[in-house]
Order: C-alpha cells, then structure tokens, then sequence
C-alpha cells in the first residue's frame, strides 16, 4: 500500500509526528460533523494539510492542544 501523499512532504508542513496526528484527527472529525456520509475524511484531512488548506495554532506549547485553526474551502474537501 502507497500512502499518497507521502509522509516524508506531510512531516514537512508540521512540527513533528504527533502533531501531525492530532491534526489530522481534528480535521477528520470537523469533516465527519459537517457531512456523515462522506467517505474517508481521514484521507480527506490529509489531503488538507498537505495543500494547506487549514493552518495549525502553535501558539500552545502544550503539544495536545494543537488545533486546527482556519480552514479554506471547507465546502470543497476531497471526496474520495
């Protein structure tokens, strides 16, 4: 199994792993609260973060309240 996109240009957008993870989750679930019936909002997220569509709130340093801060064209995510 490919992981499209690859985590080595996803790590470049954030600060480490975790973050990543957080993020993506967040994301994931404000997907599946806007449209339950939308496929794979896990991969949607990801694809997300990796056109910078949402921006990530560093302004904690506590690492576990990484937020998703602004999203674009929540509207418009990727249905896959």
């Amino acid at each position: 199994m490919i992981i499209q996109p690859p985590l080595d240009k996803l790590m470049k957008k954030v600060d480490s792993r975790y973050t990543l993870v957080i993020a993506t989750a967040k994301r994931a679930r404000q997907i599946t609260d806007q449209d339950k019936k939308i496929n794979k909002p896990v991969i949607n997220a990801v694809h997300d973060i990796m056109e910078d569509r949402i921006e990530l709130d560093y302004s904690c340093k506590r690492a576990e309240k990484v937020a998703v801060a602004k999203v674009e064209a929540t509207e418009e995510t990727i249905e896959e």
